[in-house]
């Protein structure tokens, strides 16, 4: 066995290692700055939702996630807010008691543009309860822009027309 000297490395390596930071220890090379606008609501609106631009929106529902200040429904509404535009056909492909889908439809549709929202799940007591949700929530005629099919999300294919450009949830 070699001598313990042979075993350890020279003190001055050892310091010279211990004043390095380690990856776990790194101080971030700039400071992040306080937001310009402070929220003052704890909830989104739909229209905040809704707006394309709203990075700012799913910054600050994720955030609310993550503190427990929100809930995992706030942060999908403010992601799809993000993305789904004005006429999308969307997918809602569990619908369970029809919120989402409402939200979904608030998201494509208004006065002047209708997108179509394809509502799914398997489970009749789902789409009864989404159907029944809706009467309620909407219109008629936005009513009529929402399609509920029985079936699972595996065959999405059967029920989506082919031309439709799709954002699944």
């Amino acid at each position: 066995m070699p001598p313990p000297s042979l075993l350890r490395p020279p003190l001055s390596r050892l310091l010279r290692r211990s004043q390095t930071p380690s990856p776990l220890r790194r101080t971030p090379s700039f400071t992040p700055s306080p937001p310009l606008v402070q929220p003052k609501r704890r909830h989104l609106s739909a229209a905040q939702l809704a707006d394309p631009l709203s990075a700012a929106g799913v910054e600050e529902a994720v955030v609310g996630f993550v503190t427990g200040k929100r809930k995992a429904t706030e942060v999908a509404h403010a992601v799809w807010g993000s993305i789904v535009q004005k006429g999308d056909t969307v997918v809602d492909a569990t619908c369970g008691n029809g919120n989402d889908t409402l939200a979904l439809l608030k998201m494509v549709a208004d006065e002047s543009v209708r997108g179509p929202v394809y509502g799914l799940d398997i489970q009749d007591s789902a789409i009864d309860s989404t159907s029944a949700f809706l009467k309620m929530a909407v219109d008629s005629h936005e009513r009529e822009l929402v399609k509920l099919f029985c079936i699972c999300d595996s065959r999405m294919e059967d029920i989506i027309p082919k031309d439709s450009p799709v954002r699944r949830r």
